[in-house]
C-alpha cells in the first residue's frame, strides 16, 4: 500500500523587517481610529503583501510561474515598483489615521471649559491690550498666563455701566480671595472725554470695586484702536453725550488669553454665574 505523499507548503516569504516595524505601527494606529479606517489600514498591508508575493492571510498561491501563473505584474509594470506603491499607500492611510485621533487629542486638550456666560462657538485670541490705568499704573490685558474679566465702562454713565459694576462686584463677593488673586478684572473707558483718574476712583469707590477692579483710560486716539479690536462701539465724543449708547458686555478670557464667551451688559448679569465662571477661570 502506497503512502501518501505529504502535502507539499507553499512557504510564505517573510517581509522584511522595515515593513513589519510598519505594520505594527500601523495596527496600532489603527486600534486608535474607526472600524472603518481601521479595515482601511489592514486591506492596504494585505495588498501589499499579495502583490509581493506573499499571500494574504486565509489564501494560499502557488509561486510566481507554477501552473502557468506569470509573475505578478499590473499593466506590465515591474511588481517590485507595485509593491513601494502599495506600501506608500498603506503608510498614506496610516499617517492620517494617526493624525486623526492626534488631531482629536488637541481639541479635547485645548476645548473651552463649561461656562454660564453665553460661550463662543470657538475661542477668539483676546487683543493684547496695554496702556495706563487710571490710578497710573501701566496694564496689560490678558496678561501672559493669567485668565480676565474685561468689560466697557464710563464713570458718567446712568444705567448700564453702573449695573455692570455692581453685578461684577456682587460675583467677587461670592468668590474665594485665592481664586479672586488668580484672575484680573479689567474695565477699558469708553468715554475717555469723561473717565478722569478722580471720575474713575470715584466710580469705583461707589461700586466697591476699589482694589478689585483696573479701570484701562486715555486719549480717543489712544483708545480706538483697543475699541475696534475688542469690537467695541465706545460713547461718541460729545460733551452732552451722558446716554449710554456703548456696547456693553463682561468678556471672559482664559489663561491662554482666549476669549471663551461674555455676558451681555444690556440685561442683569445673575452674580452667581459670574461667580461661577470665574472661579472656573481660576482653576484654569
Amino acid at each position: 500500500m502506497s503512502q501518501r505523499a505529504p502535502e507539499a507548503r507553499t512557504s510564505q516569504p517573510m517581509l522584511p523587517v522595515g515593513v513589519r516595524k510598519f505594520a505594527g505601527a500601523a495596527e496600532a494606529a489603527a486600534g486608535r481610529a474607526s472600524a472603518a479606517t481601521a479595515r482601511a489600514v489592514s486591506g492596504s498591508l494585505i495588498m501589499a503583501r499579495t502583490l509581493r508575493g506573499a499571500p494574504a492571510p486565509g489564501v494560499r498561491c502557488p509561486p510566481d510561474g507554477a501552473q502557468g501563473r506569470p509573475p505578478t505584474t499590473i499593466a506590465g509594470v515591474p511588481r517590485r515598483v507595485v509593491v513601494l506603491a502599495a506600501l506608500a499607500a498603506a503608510a498614506l492611510i496610516a499617517l492620517a489615521v494617526a493624525l486623526g485621533v492626534a488631531l482629536r487629542t488637541g481639541d479635547t486638550a485645548t476645548a473651552s471649559p463649561p461656562l454660564r456666560a453665553d460661550a463662543y462657538p470657538a475661542p477668539i485670541a483676546a487683543p493684547d491690550t496695554r496702556g495706563t490705568a487710571a490710578d497710573g499704573r501701566a496694564i496689560r490685558v490678558p496678561a501672559p498666563g493669567r485668565p480676565a474679566v474685561v468689560t466697557f465702562l464710563f464713570a458718567d454713565c446712568p444705567t448700564v455701566c453702573p449695573l455692570v459694576a455692581t453685578q461684577v462686584a456682587a460675583a467677587l463677593d461670592r468668590v474665594p480671595a485665592a481664586d479672586r488673586e488668580r484672575v484680573d478684572v479689567v474695565a477699558i473707558s469708553v468715554d475717555p472725554r469723561g473717565d478722569t483718574p478722580a471720575n474713575v476712583r470715584r466710580f469705583l469707590r461707589t461700586h466697591r470695586l476699589t482694589g478689585r477692579m483696573r479701570y484701562l483710560v486715555g486719549t480717543r486716539r489712544e483708545l480706538d484702536p483697543v475699541w475696534r479690536a475688542w469690537g467695541i462701539v465706545a460713547q461718541p465724543d460729545a460733551p452732552d453725550a451722558i446716554a449710554s449708547i456703548h456696547t456693553a458686555r463682561v468678556v471672559l478670557v482664559d489663561a491662554a488669553g482666549r476669549q471663551l464667551g461674555d455676558y451681555a451688559g444690556g440685561r442683569p448679569i445673575p452674580p452667581d454665574d459670574l461667580a461661577a465662571d470665574i472661579r472656573t477661570l481660576a482653576a484654569g
